[in-house]
């Protein structure tokens, strides 16, 4: 059961080493592993306390500044779809606003949704990365930005930037590394980390700390390590090597001949 409104939890008894001298007191992994809470399973975040009162009542608190979690946005991926999705929009004098539009929608419904504590905006840049240094033909065959949508990225960025949002690019780096090298940070930390993206080569980085919101055309979806097992019948990390054999016809990148998703 819940308790009452408005009745506090027990305070918290710890050891030094900060293991729990409380049996009423149970930590997140003391849940998932128990069959006594099993009702709660796999709807508590990281950082969650459960206290189980003597007249038993249950409460489960989450330990504010215990752990971060972090909403990391693809810009480009998640402005490519913006554009693409959402018909033509302008302004009076002729300014496109579609891509902007689309965009600040998507921020805004995974803010409400997931609640995060920060957020950090990956964008390309257009400088070569070292992978268009290592083989000549990498994305050779993507056409450039249209300019409709070129005309909204400063815009866009500003507007960001005004709101209080960070942005992070690299030169010779893609957004996609920026968004594995923050989900590293975020497990080094054991933090949480939240990547919004329409790219499923993110589906890699999918970990205990790290969960994709995959976004489709027609809703967005939760990828943890479970469901990529579900989806893909693989760990996310063997799915480097599923693109190494399959190829990547979106990035030119060839395969093996005859290797395909189903073999």
């Amino acid at each position: 059961r819940t308790a009452p409104r408005g009745e506090k939890a027990p305070a918290l008894l710890l050891n030094a080493d900060g293991t729990s001298r409380d049996d009423r007191i149970f930590t997140r992994d003391d849940i998932t592993k128990s069959s006594r809470f099993s009702f709660l399973r796999k709807k508590l975040p990281r950082g969650t306390v459960l206290c189980y009162t003597i007249n038993k009542y249950c409460y489960y608190i989450t330990k504010r500044g215990t752990y971060m979690k972090l909403l990391v946005l693809d810009g480009n991926s998640l402005v490519n779809r913006a554009f693409f999705g959402i018909k033509v929009l302008t302004t009076k004098d002729g300014r496109f606003t579609n891509a902007i539009y689309g965009f600040m929608n998507i921020l805004l419904n995974l803010l409400k949704a997931h609640e995060p504590d920060e957020v950090a905006i990956a964008w390309d840049l257009k400088a070569p990365t070292f992978r268009h240094k290592m083989y000549d033909g990498y994305k050779a065959t993507r056409h450039g930005m249209p300019p409709e949508l070129a005309q909204q990225m400063p815009v866009l960025k500003q507007l960001l930037a005004d709101l209080g949002f960070v942005s992070v690019s690299c030169e010779g780096w893609e957004a996609d590394d920026i968004l594995g090298t923050l989900a590293a940070a975020c497990a080094a930390r054991k933090d949480d980390c939240l990547l919004a993206t329409g790219d499923r080569d993110s589906l890699q980085l999918a970990s205990e700390t790290t969960t994709i919101l995959l976004a489709t055309n027609k809703e967005t979806i939760p990828m943890d390590p479970e469901a990529v097992r579900e989806k893909y019948g693989v760990e996310p990390r063997q799915l480097i090597e599923v693109k190494s054999l399959m190829g990547d016809s979106s990035d030119n990148i060839p395969g093996v001949a005859g290797i395909g998703e189903k073999t």
